[in-house]
């Protein structure tokens, strides 16, 4: 009798660990399943999950924004978010204006197209070191995809730096030495910037009117800061995870 006993107690304990294991599995299986959709989906709408979850779901942008002016200690006059006229919205600016400037640096903040603003801390060692070498700054909000997919953003950076161009008298300052530039997704928009007010059949083929249209000015620079420039090149770096994320 006690070895009967043994015998079943040990078969029930088979069992429990056979439905432990089995639950294990459906629950492993099914996490996987959900990950697999995920990623199916994921790739069908890139936009949706991957995307939204950089910038935390959120792109609502400022409604009542008030245009400051101050004095800073180094005598440098920032003119904070100046609403310059376009169809999309986040349309800022912010000038800074060194004394006795060298010229004007229009910058694009960076943020993968999706994220950052004009505000970014990331971005004060390139706006500083503009300052410090001697040139005015303005800093430019525009619209993050998803919600507003690119190329709508070229669009906007372009409306923004005609506007700034035709009111740049309004700062004190003066177009004939205008240099855009940026870092990262900064860097590829003001690229793209610099393109098309320079040529005006890809001005044509993005049906943007350049932002120097009607004026004498002439961009005398662009400035990448590890900018997309060349996108086939940069999807196609032998690895495949990163391949496949970009």
């Amino acid at each position: 009798c006690t070895v009967c006993l043994l015998v079943m107690d040990i078969r029930e304990s088979e069992k429990k660990k056979h439905k432990i294991i089995s639950a294990i599995g459906y629950v492993g299986f099914g996490f996987l399943a959900i990950c697999a959709c995920l990623l199916l989906y994921n790739v069908l709408n890139p936009d949706t999950l991957m995307i939204m979850g950089c910038q935390g779901g959120d792109t609502s942008y400022p409604v009542d924004v008030q245009e400051t002016y101050e004095t800073l200690n180094n005598g440098t006059e920032a003119f904070q978010d100046i609403t310059y006229v376009s169809t999309y919205p986040n349309n800022t600016y912010t000038v800074y204006h060194v004394p006795e400037s060298k010229g004007v640096f229009f910058y694009i903040h960076g943020g993968g197209l999706v994220g950052g603003d004009k505000h970014s801390a990331a971005q004060d060692r390139y706006l500083f070191s503009m300052m410090d070498a001697g040139y005015s700054v303005v800093t430019v909000d525009y619209v993050l995809a998803p919600q507003n997919p690119f190329p709508q953003s070229v669009h906007e950076v372009n409306d923004a730096l005609a506007y700034f161009i035709r009111h740049c008298d309004d700062y004190g300052l003066s177009t004939d030495r205008i240099i855009v530039g940026g870092d990262s997704a900064g860097g590829m928009l003001s690229g793209l910037l610099a393109v098309v007010n320079t040529n005006l059949d890809y001005a044509e083929e993005m049906g943007i009117v350049p932002a120097v249209s009607g004026t004498d000015v002439t961009l005398k620079g662009y400035i990448s800061i590890a900018g997309l420039v060349d996108v086939p090149r940069f999807s196609d770096t032998g690895n495949f995870a990163v391949d496949w994320f970009f």
